[in-house]
């Protein structure tokens, strides 16, 4: 079996860039591929759910997540590891949504690039919203569709940027996740 590396993978992606209109802000079906649009259905309904090894699940062995304002996450076992301790939090994801602009497949490996919506009910009864995009790398395995590198970030700044106007914009952010939830422990 061929390993792929990291190197193949830009390569590839690349190769599909140029083949590739630009996203606009909604994709047309033909731009969407069912399989994975299905995998990141998956990964949605796991998150709402709180389910850190349905969440690992979308991921290779050795896929690699890379969370706003944290290091990447490697291998399947530590992105479990990771959704776990988020999960184990007093704030709860209420609504999670995502937007596609493209979910493209060439033979094994594809990507899915698009936008978020995330809701989090914070103790005592507070509600944060967050928007933001993403870019999944995915390759085509015995499971299906599973995710190999996968970035997500915010829209809003993070809770250490300072900002330059009187409104404080609340990020959500795995490391504000675990500050608010430390707050109500």
């Amino acid at each position: 079996m061929r390993t792929i590396t990291p190197i193949h993978t830009l390569l590839v992606l690349t190769a599909l860039m140029v083949q590739v209109p630009s996203p606009s802000i909604a994709a047309s079906n033909d731009r969407l591929n069912p399989g994975i649009i299905a995998t990141a259905e998956a990964y949605r309904k796991a998150m709402l759910a709180g389910d850190a090894a349905g969440a690992a699940a979308t991921y290779t062995e050795d896929g690699i997540a890379m969370p706003s304002c944290r290091p990447p996450v490697k291998g399947r076992a530590a992105i479990e590891r990771y959704y776990r301790e988020l999960f184990s939090a007093p704030a709860r994801i209420t609504g999670f949504t995502f937007s596609y602009w493209e979910a493209v497949a060439r033979g094994d490996l594809g990507y899915a690039t698009g936008a978020y919506q995330q809701k989090l009910s914070v103790p005592p009864g507070r509600v944060v919203e967050d928007t933001g995009k993403f870019v999944a790398v995915v390759k085509r395995t015995a499971s299906g569709w599973q995710a190999v590198y996968v970035i997500y970030n915010s829209d809003h700044p993070d809770a250490t940027t300072p900002i330059p106007t009187t409104a404080m914009v609340l990020p959500m952010t795995p490391p504000l996740v675990q500050y608010l939830s430390s707050l109500f422990r």
